[in-house]
């Protein structure tokens, strides 16, 4: 194993990567099963769980985290990560407690269906369903439609932008902006940080080769580098990450095309760093989200 310099913030995390192959990844799907399913609420905010339609009458199961007292919010629809294998943890659903409290607005996050039983585009699609109910259920769900935002972390970067390019290609209301966290960008594999992290904490370029080859199962990707599918947007990127490249790339590609883009790269930091909310830079990373998101829903 390669000595990288991680923040001693990060220590417990050091020694864990997410095993990804035929072997263990029933059992780890399994466990995320089990795990984290019971979220307390927090003051001013509530939590119900709806049923989503999807394409194909498949019920998707969607949080919902709405401040208890206002209307005409503003709306998060969010994509969490994890490989497009596991669903979500106790991170995501804690952050997204944070993003509705301290951005006064809803989030709604999707438990979209998982590779590799369900290959591309199936969650892509998922995700884009979840974006259309959030605009025919405004009313309900007291939002205000011209205040939206979408966003993801690693995995949930990637379905971000494939959910931006559905809704710009059919012409329904687009996103103020999106928020990308660590994010899965493209199947490319060919950039510097790919070959310069094989082995780092939580996630590297062995695991992040197998996430493909389950979620695509040999299907061409549609290519995010478009400039008609730009939007305000906040990049976060890790340092010691093989995704790192891919999200600077894409920062850079947003703003050589004009369009407003802010990338956040704190030092010292892997691959779902932000697991350990206590630090210091953890915070530091939240509070810019929360910025952008409430500049986004100016």
């Amino acid at each position: 194993m390669r000595k990288y310099q991680i923040a001693d913030d990060f220590h417990l995390l050091s020694h864990y990567k997410a095993p990804m192959n035929n072997l263990v990844l029933p059992v780890l799907k399994f466990g995320s099963h089990l795990l984290d399913r019971k979220i307390k609420e927090t003051d001013g905010i509530l939590v119900s769980e709806k049923d989503i339609t999807s394409f194909d009458n498949h019920q998707l199961k969607t949080l919902i985290f709405h401040p208890k007292e206002g209307e005409n919010f503003p709306c998060l629809v969010y994509y969490h990560g994890g490989g497009f294998v596991t669903r979500a943890i106790s991170l995501h659903y804690e952050l997204a407690q944070r993003y509705a409290k301290n951005t006064n607005c809803v989030v709604v996050l999707v438990d979209y269906r998982l590779s590799p039983k369900y290959p591309y585009p199936i969650p892509e699609d998922d995700c884009f369903e979840t974006y259309k109910w959030v605009l025919a259920n405004s009313e309900t769900l007291k939002i205000n439609k011209d205040k939206i935002a979408i966003g993801g972390d690693s995995a949930g970067g990637s379905l971000t932008l494939s959910t931006l390019r559905r809704i710009v290609d059919t012409g329904i209301i687009k996103p103020k902006g999106q928020m990308l966290i660590y994010p899965v960008i493209d199947n490319k594999e060919n950039r510097p940080s790919i070959e310069k992290y094989p082995d780092t904490p939580v996630w590297n370029a062995v695991n992040n080769h197998r996430m493909w080859e389950y979620h695509l199962n040999n299907q061409p990707f549609e290519d995010p580098f478009n400039q008609k599918y730009l939007i305000k947007s906040y990049i976060e990127i890790a340092e010691y990450d093989c995704l790192h490249d891919e999200g600077k790339d894409y920062y850079e590609f947003v703003r050589n095309n004009n369009v407003d883009a802010t990338l956040h790269e704190p030092k010292g930091t892997i691959h779902g760093y932000d697991f350990i909310l206590r630090s210091d830079i953890t915070k530091d990373s939240i509070n810019r989200r929360i910025n952008f998101l409430k500049d986004v829903f100016k």
